[in-house]
């Protein structure tokens, strides 16, 4: 076909093409805006009399479009994107989501958008009627009906995410449902994702001993129980523990030679945030001195499901009270008889042993003084 004449508001073409308006010339109307075209040389089919030939003209002015853009804002720092980052295994955290809706209906389609639905499907809101929705409307009037080129913000802050482990994602979907005043649908959906990151897991030994002192010299025995609780102090609920190794420098491999007393609550092998286990050893400690002190270490190494490590250690000590030192003086004389009136002589010999005691052996005696009230 070709355009053969025309002005602003007509088009004169020849030839019988059914294409009175080719796509490389869109016409765009405004409203109460009309546009003529006259086809001219048309050649009707042969038919018989009392016959009719009717023809049909169709005018599509477009497609309604809507475009949807969800985004997230996870640090609080205003902007939002795609996808954002919160810490593994903590509760509580809070995001921001945006929704951006656009109509972008092509150049023919003139009519503005009536919003029939739009919600976020995974978090359950009504974006259009929940109280928690936040709306911002740009580049149009402000009337209910989203137009050409017109942008609605929505905003919902302070979602709960849930609590998730390391690399997993929590990704939620919005849907946005219109129609034009034609009552020609258009939809679109989109997601925004939130991201686990692995957060260090902690540890905890505390380690102590009873009795805490001992009798100096090995007196009474010298078997102390020492106690070493764990616990979970990782701030990521979703990080159990695995215990490595509990030693103790003085008293060996505790998870081999020890007592487990207990603490495993739910029975799976694991330490659980928050939660303690305990384990027990009785130790000979070594014969020590009043002053001294017999200290030790504990270490415990753990890693959680993902492999990072997490250790910590703890000493306990033992003290040695004093024991009260013993000596004892054994005398006796040689010979033990003389003659009266000091006949054969008067002289004797007097011995004097003196022993230690004691029963602290790291106790020896200084001999300060030895007198005899006769002898001197």
């Amino acid at each position: 076909d070709t355009i053969s004449g025309g002005d602003g508001n007509h088009r004169l073409i020849s030839g019988a093409d059914a294409d009175l308006l080719p796509l490389s010339e869109p016409i765009v109307l405004a409203q109460g805006a009309s546009f003529s075209f006259t086809l001219e040389d048309v050649t009707l089919p042969q038919q018989n009399a009392d016959t009719t030939f009717l023809n049909t003209v169709t005018s599509d002015a477009g497609t309604p479009a809507i475009t949807l853009v969800k985004s997230v804002d996870a640090n609080g720092d205003g902007e939002f994107n795609d996808s954002e980052s919160v810490a593994a295994g903590t509760a509580g955290q809070t995001v921001d989501y945006q929704y951006v809706i656009t109509n972008t209906s092509p150049a023919g389609a003139q009519d503005p958008l009536t919003i029939d639905s739009f919600s976020d499907v995974t978090l359950g809101i009504d974006l259009l009627n929940d109280s928690v929705v936040t709306l911002v409307i740009s580049g149009g009037d402000a009337d209910p009906l989203l137009e050409i080129g017109e942008t609605w913000i929505y905003t919902v802050n302070n979602v709960i995410v849930p609590t998730q482990n390391a690399g997993t994602t929590f990704i939620n979907t919005a849907t946005v449902n219109a129609t034009d005043d034609e009552f020609t649908a258009a939809t679109d959906t989109d997601t925004a994702t939130v991201t686990y990151t692995d957060v260090d897991p902690a540890i905890t030994v505390a380690k102590t001993v009873a009795p805490g002192t001992v009798q100096e010299g090995g007196v009474d025995g010298q078997t102390v129980t020492y106690t070493y609780v764990l616990t979970n102090t990782s701030a990521a609920s979703t990080d159990p523990l695995t215990i490595i190794s509990l030693s103790d420098n003085q008293a060996g491999d505790i998870l081999e030679d020890g007592i487990f007393v207990g603490g495993d609550a739910n029975v799976n092998g694991l330490l659980d945030q928050g939660e303690s286990w305990t384990y027990t050893i009785d130790e000979l400690v070594a014969v020590g001195n009043v002053g001294d002190t017999h200290s030790n270490t504990a270490t415990v190494n753990a890693t959680d499901d993902e492999f990072t490590a997490a250790t910590d250690t703890d000493t306990a000590t033992v003290t040695y009270t004093d024991v009260d030192p013993a000596i004892t003086v054994a005398k006796t004389v040689a010979p033990g008889t003389v003659q009266e009136g000091g006949v054969d002589g008067q002289t004797v010999t007097y011995t004097y042993v003196l022993t230690n005691t004691s029963a602290a052996s790291t106790d020896p005696l200084t001999i300060i003084s030895l007198s005899d009230n006769q002898a001197g």
